[in-house]
């Protein structure tokens, strides 16, 4: 009997370490997932900004191109 009731103790241990151990993990999911999406919307903000600037330079570069071609054909 003795025998039952420690393997019953550890049968118990170990479903209680498992649940935390769930738990630990749907924590670290959510943290992880949580940080990915902080992370995703600063690449967005990133690349909206980049494509700002992208975009900036081409007109910039287009203006200056444009005005040359006017000096050259008068």
């Amino acid at each position: 009997m003795n025998r039952n009731s420690k393997r019953k103790f550890d049968d118990d241990s170990f479903d209680n370490c498992y649940s935390e151990f769930r738990i630990s993990m749907k924590e670290f999911a959510n943290s992880l997932k949580e940080s990915l999406k902080e992370m995703t919307d600063d690449l967005k903000d990133d690349l909206s900004d980049f494509r700002e600037e992208i975009q900036d330079l081409v007109e910039s570069n287009f203006e200056s191109v444009r005005g040359r071609d006017s000096y050259d054909h008068n």
